[in-house]
Order: structure tokens, then sequence, then C-alpha cells
């Protein structure tokens, strides 16, 4: 330790291996969150010579990797300040711990020790922890306290009901309130009257919710969608792809759409290890997960590893005309036409994607499409799903994301005056792309008026 930092000291040999561990009992979870820990730490590795630090999450016995350390990042050479955040994948942890290791993985070639004491050229590397930081804890403490709302039982505290804030009587003791109507609690922090947050754009929630939710049904701009017959479990993959030692593999996605219950969620496994061990299947459920699948030969079961959640909370609904520049809609089917969009957000923070991972859902209209069929692709320009690893798009083609019709979707044509009447025919305009709502009307017919009417539609007599 020095100050307000911990590092890896000075003056080892250039092919020593220091290890920090932070142990734990495991995570707890709760109604309000239900989600693991977050194990963040900042750190700065100062190398002139070769070195990489590795970081692991070592299962406890109860997991299904009993005993297992589990890789899961590492970082070559010099590297300036920065944090890194990873959400715990196992309730069951013994703890976490970091390899800091210096020389090309532990080993030195021979040349690069010499009589002069060669294997001590890099005195001064090192590696320097500024903070580290694990929530939800079982055996965690805190930096401060304060009053349970309810009381306590059991040596802990009651919590408010779901969806409840905690703010205070004039007195200054703690009270739930439930968040109104249109709002959801924002579960991290339900302290205060800005634990309500907003309901996005189309979406609602009742009294004392802890998420908003969307019908499925909307007008936008004059326009009515119903999105409801497409409601239900989709799935898409990538195509394949090739580890540079040949490996085929192929990210699958699992999303669950426009679910009556919200607590239906799509399921993402893994039956093998990050360090390539099989292992019993464990399953995670999101709103919308991606997995690695490794397909094998044979009758045997393809593997799955790294799931995880790329959107999980409902945060707004909006639709746009898509523009022939748009940066990842602009497939040759899709330029013109409106789209219907859900955009959802995952709270998976990591050095990559500081603000999380995202995930927009794009309806297309599809007229040609039955009722219930449903076609789910990835855009043209992201061809895994994602761009730039942090957001992801999906392009839902169907019926039900066509508008409601309506009497601007069809023109009139009025003939001229013929035997003293004239006839509006209706029809659809050649641009109109929607189902159900109005019909065209029935031709029909209205007398002229006298101003109308042409010579001939009177009788001329001469005397």
């Amino acid at each position: 330790p020095r100050g307000n930092s911990i590092d890896s000291g000075y003056g080892h040999a250039d092919d020593a291996k220091m290890l920090l561990f932070f142990g734990t009992d495991g995570f707890k979870t709760s109604s309000l969150d239900p989600g693991l820990g977050t194990v963040t730490f900042e750190f700065e590795i100062k190398c002139e010579g070769p070195c990489y630090l590795t970081f692991y999450q070592l299962h406890s016995e109860k997991s299904v990797e009993s005993g297992r350390y589990e890789k899961i990042k590492e970082w070559h050479g010099e590297q300036s300040k920065r944090t890194y955040s990873f959400v715990a994948t196992a309730r069951h942890t013994e703890g976490f711990y970091w390899v800091f290791r210096k020389g090309k993985h532990g080993n030195y070639e021979e040349n690069e020790i010499n009589d002069d004491g060669g294997h001590f050229n890099y005195r001064n590397d090192k590696v320097v922890f500024y903070f580290i930081k694990i929530t939800k804890t079982v055996d965690g403490g805190a930096a401060g306290c304060k009053k349970c709302p309810v009381g306590m039982k059991d040596k802990g505290c009651i919590p408010c009901p779901k969806g409840n804030r905690i703010t205070s009587e004039k007195d200054g003791k703690p009270k739930c309130e439930p968040c109104p109507k249109k709002t959801y609690l924002n579960v991290s922090d339900p302290y205060g009257k800005n634990a309500c947050i907003p309901c996005g754009e189309y979406l609602t929630s009742a009294k004392g919710s802890t998420e908003c939710v969307s019908d499925c049904k909307l007008i936008s701009k004059g326009r009515s969608y119903d999105l409801t017959p497409i409601a239900g479990f989709r799935s898409v993959k990538t195509s394949a792809l090739f580890t540079s030692k040949g490996t085929k593999y192929y990210h699958h996605f699992n999303i669950s759409f426009c679910q009556k219950d919200p607590t239906a969620k799509a399921s993402c496994y893994r039956n093998v290890s990050m360090e390539g061990n099989t292992q019993g299947k464990e399953t995670f459920n999101y709103t919308i997960c991606r997995m690695t699948i490794i397909p094998k030969h044979d009758t045997q079961k393809p593997l799955a590893a790294q799931p995880m959640s790329v959107g999980e909370q409902l945060m707004l609904i909006s639709t746009k005309k898509v523009k022939a520049n748009d940066e990842i809609l602009a497939d040759k089917d899709i330029v013109n036409t409106t789209v219907v969009s859900f955009h959802y957000h995952a709270n998976d923070f990591t050095e990559a994607c500081p603000k999380g991972r995202s995930t927009i859902i794009h309806n297309v209209c599809d007229p040609h499409r039955k009722a219930k069929e449903v076609k789910v692709a990835v855009p043209e320009k992201c061809s895994e799903g994602t761009c730039d690893g942090c957001s992801f798009h999906f392009i839902v083609y169907s019926s039900a994301a066509c508008p409601l019709c309506t009497t601007a979707d069809y023109d009139s044509i009025v003939t001229g005056c013929v035997k003293g009447k004239k006839y509006t025919t209706f029809v659809w305009k050649s641009s109109h792309l929607c189902l159900g709502g109005v019909t065209l009307p029935e031709r029909n017919s209205t007398t002229c008026s006298i101003l109308e009417r042409s010579v001939k539609d009177f009788a001329v007599r001469f005397y």
C-alpha cells in the first residue's frame, strides 16, 4: 500500500509474478435489484519491458465450476490509468484475483538473461490499483449507514415494497412511498424524490413500478400501430465466423418482445467455461441476450459460452422514416419506410462500454407477410448485430408493423359531368403502406351543378 493506492512493488526480477486476491462469501440479491454484484477497479500498468495483467473470478464449491478459476480479462504492456467493470456471473463466488506477470507470459528467452543481472532490467515495472469496489456481497460492508425505512428483522433491514422510494417525514424519519404512475423506481438509488424516473415516450407504468411497459399499441404522427400479433420469443443468429485456428462459431441472440407478462424473459446459457472446460448447463434470463455457439460434429450438442445481456429494460419507443444515408438502417428495402423502434438498455458497464449496452429493435412494415409471420435480421452494415460492440440493432419484418390505413392513404378521382351526373372513384395511393383500418369507399355519383353541365345536357329548341 502507498497512501491512496496499492501496487506490485519495485525491484522484482523480470520473470516475477505477483498476485492480489479479494475474497468474498458470494453475492446477495433482492426483489428490488435481482442482479448480481459488480466488480469495479481503477488501475494503471507501468512497464518498459513485456508484462501483462490477468483478472480472474474464483468460483466456490457450490458453483457449477467447482473450484475453477475463470479468466475474465487480460491486458498486455503499458496501460494508462483506466477503470474496468465486470458483472459477476455466479452467485457463489469465493472472490477475485489479479495476477501481474513480468516477461513474455512469465518466460524470458535465454538470451535476455545475461551475467550482469539482465533478469533485473525492468525493476520499476509494476501495476498500480487506485481503488477496487465490489457491490452486493454477502459479507460486504459500507462507508456509511442509513436508517431502515420499515424496521429490522433477522439482523437486516425490512425493505420497502417493490417500486417504493424512500423519503423522509417532517420529523426526519424515513418512510416508503410508491412511485407515481408513468414513473419507475431507480433501484440502485431509491432515496429521495428523484428516485422515481419518468417513463420514456409511448411507455407507461402502474403506481409503484420498477420498470415501464408498453401494450405495443401506439399512435404516432396520426398513425396507429398494433404490434401485439407478433408478441413472443424470437431468435436470430449471425453468419459463421472463424478463429485464427479455424474453429467455427457464431453469435446467437434470443429476444423476448411485447410480452403481456413483463417477467417473461429470454434465456441464454453456457455449458463451457471461458477456459474451454465443459460443464453443466447454466442458464441466464434476460429480455435480450447473446451467447456464442461453437457447433460440434455429428450428434454432439453444440458448445455455448459467454452469455450476456444486451438489453434488459425498455426505455422508449420511437418512429422515424429511414433515409438513404442512415448509419445503420440504409438497407435497400427499408429506405423511405417508417420504422417503429423499441429501445432497450442493459446495465452491464465495461471498459469497452462505459455506458452499458443497448439494443434497438426496428419493426419494419411488410404487408405481404401473414399476421404472425416474422423475419428477424441484422442490418447489412452490422452483420454481427453490432458495429461497435455496445449498441445492437435488429430488424423485424412483419405485417404487424404496418400502420392502420386512414383516409390519407387513398385518392379520389372525379369524372366530368355525364348526363347530369359526375362519378367519384377511390383508389389507393401508389406510395401507401398500410393494412387494416379504413377500407376504400364504394364508387358514388352526385348531381352536377348548372355551371358544370355542358350544352348537350340541355334540350335547346328554336322556333
